[in-house]
């Protein structure tokens, strides 16, 4: 008697506003509930690279702001350090703020109280160049997103569906580029402004 045939079912569902899709497998002749697969997919995959690992993720950053022209975007709940306070990061967010008086930084966490905490470098540029690069504190309505991601010109981008996980991806697919601004937009409109006090005060 042949073997009874099994059937693997697959789902995608779609983080909203990221374009990043999880897929989901599952075993109905078994009664295996769907578990989300470690890694994530972009629906534009052709136009993006995926990375894995702290390290590759960290080292990804730093050039993708030294191509930044204009804007720098970057949504961090409540990011790994080492992505955002490592020397490097910091370095080249700094010059991009420096380069031109027209170029902007944006930047919108969880608690900004806990960012000066938790990331010393980066809380030292932010006070430094407060003119160029501006903070803001995540609204209630948006809490509980876990994602992370750098944008720069709208253009190209690098995310973390778990910001402080190991796996993300880099691209300029232009559909997810829009989709990423529109919705770092939406939240920096519900933001709270913030600022960090200087040292010793």
């Amino acid at each position: 008697m042949a073997p009874k045939a099994t059937c693997t079912c697959v789902r995608m569902q779609f983080l909203r506003g990221s374009g990043i899709a999880y897929t989901y497998r599952s075993n109905p002749d078994n009664g295996q509930q769907a578990m989300p697969e470690s890694r994530a997919v972009n629906q534009e995959s052709a136009e993006g690279t995926g990375l894995r690992g702290r390290e590759a993720l960290r080292d990804a950053m730093p050039p993708l702001l030294a191509r930044a022209q204009r804007e720098v975007a970057v949504f961090a709940a409540r990011p790994e350090p080492s992505y955002l306070d490592n020397e490097r990061f910091v370095a080249e967010l700094a010059a991009f703020a420096a380069r031109h008086r027209q170029n902007l930084v944006r930047l919108l966490v969880d608690d900004p109280v806990v960012l000066a905490r938790e990331h010393v470098r980066l809380a030292e540029v932010l006070r430094r160049l407060s003119d160029a690069i501006q903070l803001r504190g995540i609204a209630e309505h948006d809490r509980g997103r876990p994602d992370l991601f750098v944008l720069i010109d709208r253009r190209e981008y690098l995310l973390l569906p778990d910001g402080s996980g190991i796996d993300g991806r880099h691209g300029a697919a232009r559909r997810e580029a829009i989709a990423l601004s529109e919705t770092f937009e939406d939240m920096w409109a519900r933001g709270i402004p913030a600022s960090l006090r200087p040292l010793g005060l």
